[in-house]
Order: C-alpha cells, then structure tokens, then sequence
C-alpha cells in the first residue's frame, strides 16, 4: 500500500501551512493511507518526525508532498533526492522587495526560496497543487509547467475553532461602547500586509463618519519592528491611539471572540496568495471590505465589497454603509456564508484534494460532510 509523506519547515498550531499539512493528514489517514508529517523544527506538542527518517518511510511507489514556504536547504534536498514521487504545494512566497526596507534578512530569505524554486521544479514534481489561480500563475511565471498545476484550497481549522469557547474578557479589556462599529483584520504584522492603507481608511472613517474601533491581530516580528513601530506613529500621528488596537500573541480563545463581536472584517493586502481569515470571516457572515491585487477577490468568491485599487475614501464609505445599513450588512454575510459553505468546507476540500492525487473521495466526503454543522452570528 502507498505511503504519503507531508514534509514541511516547520510546524506551529494555528499556523496556515500547518493546518494544511494536518488537514492532508487526516484526510489521507481517514481514507486508509499510511501517513506521516516531516518537519525541519516544530512547536512544543507539535510531534512530526525529522527530516532525517524520511528516506526510511517512503519508496519508489510512494508519495511526497512539500510544502514550499522559505528557503530551506535540508527540505529541499530530502525533496529532490527522494526516489518517491513528488507533489509540490504551492502558497506562493513573498516577494523581497516588501522586505528589504524593514529587514535585509527577510528579504534575503524570500530571494533565495524563490531562486530554490527552480531545483524543485526540476526534479521530476508530477503535479503543483495551488492554493488559487493566483498562485497558479505565480508560479508559472517561475517556470512551472502549467498543464500539471491545480488549485486546491488550503485546509484550515475553521470548524474546529467553532467548539473554543470565546474568551469574551477582550471586549471588556478594549472598552468597547455600545455604538462602536468593530472593524477586524487578521494577520502578522508584516510590510506586504499593507497596514498602513488600513488605517488611513479608518482615519478617513472617523472624521468623516464618527465612532468606530479597528482591531489588528496578529503575531509582530522582532525583525521587521521598523514597520510596525511605523504603523504606531501612523496611528498616533492620525490620533487614533484610542481606536486602534494592535494585538500580538493572540490566543485560539480570543480571537473566536474578536470574530464573534466584529461587525465587518478588512483586508488591504498587496500580497496574498489566499488569507484563511477571510473565509473565516465569511464562515462568520462577516461583511468582508478590502482592496489590492491579491488573490482574496478569487477567495471572496463574488462576496463582500472588494476593488483592485486601493482609496481611503472609497474604502471609508464602504465601512460606513455597512455600519448604517444593517440589511446590507446581513445580505454581504449572508452571501458570504453561502460561498464558504459551497467551496470551503472541510468535506469539500477533502474531495478535491483527494481527486487531485488520484484516489477515491466517496466515503471520506460523506464522513467529514456529516461532522460539519451550521454556523450564525
């Protein structure tokens, strides 16, 4: 019988690489194949195995699946040399040039796992597995062959983070009024997020429109602390200390909270190959508000209010017909919702990973499908 092995960097809960190596695992596991995950290093409670037991697991007639996130020599070599075959999954890698004016080192490392893409290709990969269209042609400008390239959506822990309970003592913490219109976003703190558009839009909201709160959760790095210390003086220089929070470290428990209580979530990234967070909020019936070139409009799937190009002012009225207009509010979400359960539910995402490396989906679509429950506000 085939043995499947997941190789991947690194493995952190909650993160969205890892919650797709652990989807893949259970969902292989579920339909009777030999699974195992392999990581370069890993969180405390986290237990993969190391690279260096990967050539005693797999064989000629097995399959590795890599997930290519940064630069990672040891990763990249067991991939290449292994004589079983290869799948690449694809979340798209940033590019340098959002880096380089925070951290030399960070953008470094996006250069070279770029470069490093080149050998993966190179050696003998049957099928690329993309997280969007977006990423799809991505990586077809790297030089992948298109005909082998597929989309297949990201697993994700939506429907488990449902049975946390929320720790509703961060509505207390941040004062929220009564009148307050919560706007969430969901990411680290990093340059190719574009932050920066986020608050000037909620700037522009609150002198034209009045009273509102953006929260921005998300894990701050030490190496680009040049950009978030520019996002703080943005906030303070728009006099926004006390309706903008920034939130670091935030707990599974907390943020089903923050979900739970925000009334439209925000997103103007320049670079995103996918953002779990959106469909979570669609998931949620959260209106969702963005801008950028990216791949959330593919995501949104036709939902939420969405432009290619980015205007504090356009993005501003939108905020405020969603906070003054409840059955508008209610219909985004609504057809949100709908889109999320059509495309991206665990059930769903099984079958088309399944039929992507040619195996059987019937009986693990209908046991996953029957786990899933309706989810509200």
């Amino acid at each position: 019988m085939m043995r499947v092995a997941i190789l991947l960097p690194r493995l952190d809960p909650g993160d969205a690489v890892g919650n797709d190596a652990r989807g893949m695992l259970q969902v292989l596991m579920a339909s009777g194949i030999q699974c195992k995950i392999f990581a370069g290093s890993w969180s405390k409670g986290e237990r993969p195995e190391p690279v260096r037991k990967l050539k005693r697991f797999l064989g000629s007639g097995d399959l590795l699946i890599f997930h290519h996130t940064v630069h990672w020599p040891e990763g990249e070599a067991a991939f290449c040399q292994s004589p079983a075959r290869k799948i690449l999954k694809y979340h798209n890698l940033t590019p340098a040039h959002f880096f380089a004016p925070y951290s030399k080192a960070y953008a470094d490392a996006c250069a070279l796992a770029r470069t490093s893409l080149k050998a993966l290709l190179e050696s003998g990969v049957e099928k690329i597995l993309c997280d969007s269209a977006f990423n799809l042609e991505d990586i077809v400008v790297e030089g992948a062959n298109r005909s082998i390239c597929e989309i297949v959506p990201p697993f994700h822990n939506i429907e488990q983070r449902e049975k946390i309970d929320a720790d509703l003592s961060i509505v207390y913490e941040r004062m929220r009024g009564e009148t307050d219109f919560l706007i969430l976003s969901v990411g680290r703190i990093v340059p190719n997020k574009a932050y920066e558009h986020l608050i000037e839009s909620f700037s522009v909201y609150q002198r034209a429109y009045g009273r509102g709160r953006l929260v921005l959760a998300g894990k701050q790095d030490a190496l680009v602390a040049t950009y978030t210390r520019k996002l703080h003086d943005l906030i303070a220089s728009r006099g926004l200390r006390n309706s903008v929070s920034m939130l670091d470290h935030v707990s599974e428990s907390r943020l089903r909270a923050l979900f739970l209580i925000a009334d439209c979530y925000a997103v103007t990234s320049e670079h995103e190959g996918f953002c779990v967070p959106v469909i979570e909020a669609m998931r949620m019936k959260i209106p969702v508000v963005g801008s950028g070139e990216t791949a959330v409009p593919e995501t949104l799937g036709g939902s939420g209010l969405y432009w290619d190009e980015f205007d504090p002012h356009v993005i501003a009225s939108a905020f405020q017909y969603i906070a003054n207009n409840k059955d508008t509010a209610d219909s985004l979400g609504e057809v949100g919702f709908q889109s999320f359960q059509d495309r991206f539910l665990t059930a769903r995402i099984s079958e088309i990973f399944l039929k992507s490396i040619g195996r059987p989906t019937t009986s693990v679509v209908e046991s996953g499908a029957s786990s899933v429950s309706e989810a509200g506000r």
